[in-house]
């Protein structure tokens, strides 16, 4: 099956989840389900459309300048009146439906990563930009452009059907999934939350999904108990004495003292969580220190997240990580920066 098929059964996915959430869409086919069917197959040219759009002109986390404007003005062609700027790029838009109900939400993220795409595709992205102090691709490399696309086309669909459609949708477009650097923290989906996008309306269930190459196309998959996990983001800065390198006895030299931490995080998971009731990863992503071959710096930094399926091992994961001992002269001066 195509990703064009893919993508069509995505959305429809999702709208199948909003369906069951009345009693008689769950017990016998809903004539309101079979106009949903048919709105979604009209719209499959633009979902393409958009998707390959938003692919072609992705953007960091904080910075979906463009992307919130494309979400916005497709938003308004609908004839729903979006709420930008929440969470700094965010965009929220309310169907209100014309039967009672409940109020549900659905999201997608916006976000591109800093990396170089590679493929000879028509809308593969070109762009670049500065990250941390380094030139970076950028590419919707998540498939953040195909979840935006998918709840831009499910809008479509169920706006069409409001006359009908049992209680609101809420429609969450958040930026900045990926993460941002710990100055522009907090973001994304806490920082929705903080400003209110779960109140007003009050909403009742949030439904996301994620695309995934690993799955057939044209294949829903869901399981019982978590599926995606909390994502926990840390920083570990470690401070030496910079020395020559033909001299390494007279400085600390942190980029073996880091070397040492990042091996010393990966027993915390093989060592010390039980794997069979609490599955977590801890990897260590950036590790930025030195500037030329023959001298030892006087800092190293350690980027890394956590994943983890249940609250209570995040916290006692936090609390190893955090009783890492001063080792050698060297300090570790920054301690893990919970993202939720």
């Amino acid at each position: 099956m195509s990703r064009r098929h893919r993508l069509a059964l995505a959305v429809l996915g999702v709208l199948v989840v909003l369906q069951a959430l009345t009693p008689a869409a769950a017990l016998e086919p809903s004539p309101l389900a079979a106009q949903l069917d048919a709105r979604l197959a009209a719209a499959e040219p633009r979902l393409l459309e958009w998707r390959r759009h938003l692919h072609a002109n992705p953007e960091l986390g904080n910075r979906e300048v463009e992307t919130s404007k494309f979400v916005a003005e497709r938003l308004r062609a609908m004839g729903l009146a979006p709420r930008t700027g929440v969470a700094r790029t965010g965009v929220v838009a309310v169907i209100e439906g014309g039967r009672p109900g409940p109020v549900v939400a659905l999201r997608a993220d916006m976000d591109a990563l800093p990396v170089a795409e590679e493929v000879d595709l028509p809308f593969a992205s070109k762009k670049t930009t500065t990250w941390e102090g380094k030139q970076v691709g950028v590419m919707h490399a998540c498939g953040h452009d195909s979840h935006v696309a998918m709840l831009l086309a499910a809008a479509e669909a169920l706006t069409a059907v409001r006359a009908e459609l049992p209680g609101k949708v809420v429609l969450l477009f958040q930026p900045a999934e990926e993460s941002v650097p710990i100055a522009e923290q907090p973001a994304g989906a806490e920082l929705m939350v903080t400003e209110g996008v779960l109140d007003e309306p009050k909403v009742d269930v949030v439904f996301g999904l994620h695309v995934f190459s690993r799955v057939p196309a044209g294949t829903l998959g869901y399981r019982s108990g978590p599926l995606l996990a909390a994502a926990d983001r840390f920083e570990i800065a470690v401070q030496g004495r910079q020395a020559h390198g033909s001299a390494p006895w007279t400085g600390i030299d942190p980029i073996v003292v880091g070397a040492e931490i990042v091996t010393a995080l990966q027993t915390v998971v093989s060592r010390q969580l039980d794997i069979t009731h609490e599955p977590a990863v801890v990897t260590v992503g950036q590790f930025d220190a030195g500037v030329r071959n023959n001298i030892i710096p006087d800092r190293a930094r350690l980027v890394g997240t956590i994943r983890t399926f249940d609250r209570r091992p995040r916290f006692r994961d936090h609390d190893r990580e955090a009783g890492i001992p001063r080792h050698r002269g060297i300090r570790t001066v920054r301690s893990l920066a919970r993202t939720l």
